[in-house]
């Protein structure tokens, strides 16, 4: 059985943040498998968690993040030549809390709020799917972060 809880609030600076770092703490504490999805474009959970210092060598590694998950593939480098499918397994950081190996991440950039922007009012089929949930989100607040959990 899994368990769901989101962190949402129109208003800035009311502590969703902070309440969803301890959350997803407290449950990997109590040894329960955690995914902390970060979708406030100011990817502040991913920094809390991650820490400043591996949270900048993420951001420069360019690694995928939930914005790569929501336009559904990885930009070309020069490796793969081409753009590349990617799945959420792809974007998953995980035992990002030194305590515990219950705890794992779905980051955010600062991107999530472009993607917002263009994708929404245009999209269709599965890409519209992926991010309806998101749409809903940003029409009733700035911020949203989910912690999921298992038993």
């Amino acid at each position: 059985m899994s368990v769901n809880v989101s962190f949402i609030n129109m208003k800035g600076g009311v502590g969703k943040t902070s309440l969803a770092m301890q959350a997803a703490i407290y449950g990997a504490w109590n040894k329960k498998r955690v995914l902390a999805i970060d979708l406030d474009p100011q990817s502040n959970l991913s920094q809390a968690l991650l820490g400043p210092p591996e949270y900048v060598k993420f951001i420069k590694a360019a690694k995928p993040t939930v914005v790569t998950l929501l336009e559904d593939y990885q930009p070309a480098t020069s490796g793969t030549g081409g753009p590349q499918p990617i799945t959420i397994q792809d974007v998953i950081i995980k035992n990002v809390w030194s305590r515990s190996v219950c705890l794992h991440l779905l980051p955010c950039r600062l991107e999530l709020s472009r993607v917002l922007r263009i994708a929404l009012p245009s999209a269709t089929g599965a890409a519209s799917r992926r991010i309806a949930g998101l749409g809903r989100t940003k029409s009733r607040g700035s911020n949203r972060h989910c912690v999921s959990g298992s038993r």
